[in-house]
């Protein structure tokens, strides 16, 4: 009996602390208000580019932002929002249909809670206009940042197709790879540590003036050029041949 009775107190308890629990009062701006989109809004709302940090200098209860992502494929989005007061802020992200303006689809909402939150987006659609719906806690005489950046996707790894030894030179050839603006072929002779680097954009490269009956190590990768950067994709498994 002294047993039972302990078990029912063991469960009361923990029943007891689960509801006091779920009343531990939060944020309160736990939910945010939902968005009714109005096209006129989108249509006149502000424009900031990609890739460029954008500041307001004060906070309004509503605010709506356009961009427009690049015509380049292979980008991921992302948006990095810096608060400077205490208040929380609540983004969402809406697709607008180009021929009339309408929100075809929300793609993705966040959070911001006092002094910054970043949140990514896979899958823009190149060449179009979104929508960034900004909603405050309440109004305020302080700040904000937003950067919507877009970087791009990781190259794939390179693939050696074939790999033939000439007179003094070898012809290697490789996968196409989507969003490669460059391919880099590196080669090394046996017995060296150090790398040779050519760049190429088609898919053969005759690299010559080999040392004849010299073994070569031969790797390709992809590079792509974006808003002034360099991205590497992995290096191919490193095949060799000897040169004739």
């Amino acid at each position: 009996m002294k047993r039972c009775l302990s078990r029912l107190l063991g469960v009361s308890l923990a029943l007891a602390f689960c509801v006091s629990a779920c009343f531990i009062p939060g944020r309160s701006f736990a939910s945010p208000v939902s968005f009714d989109p109005d096209m006129d809004e989108m249509w006149n709302s502000e424009w900031f580019e990609i890739n460029e940090w954008y500041d307001k200098t004060d906070i309004t209860e509503i605010e709506g932002f356009r961009f427009h992502t690049d015509k380049e494929t292979g980008l991921d989005y992302s948006v990095s929002l810096h608060n400077s007061s205490d208040y929380d802020l609540y983004g969402q992200l809406y697709a607008l249909n180009s021929v009339d303006w309408t929100a075809t689809r929300k793609d993705d909402s966040f959070a911001a809670y006092a002094h910054g939150f970043s949140a990514e987006w896979h899958r823009l659609r190149p060449d179009s206009d979104y929508f960034l719906w900004i909603e405050s806690e309440e109004p305020s005489s302080e700040g904000y940042s937003i950067l919507v950046e877009a970087t791009p996707y990781p190259l794939p790894k390179g693939s050696i197709t074939s790999l033939k030894a000439g007179r003094k030179c070898l012809t290697v050839k490789y996968k196409k790879r989507a969003w490669t603006s460059k391919y880099q072929i590196a080669v090394r002779q046996k017995g060296s540590k150090k790398w040779k680097y050519y760049r190429t954009t088609k898919l053969k490269r005759t690299i010559k003036k080999l040392k004849s009956g010299k073994k070569y190590y031969v790797k390709v990768r992809s590079l792509r050029y974006y808003n002034g950067q360099r991205y590497d994709g992995k290096w191919s498994i490193t095949k060799s041949v000897k040169v004739k």
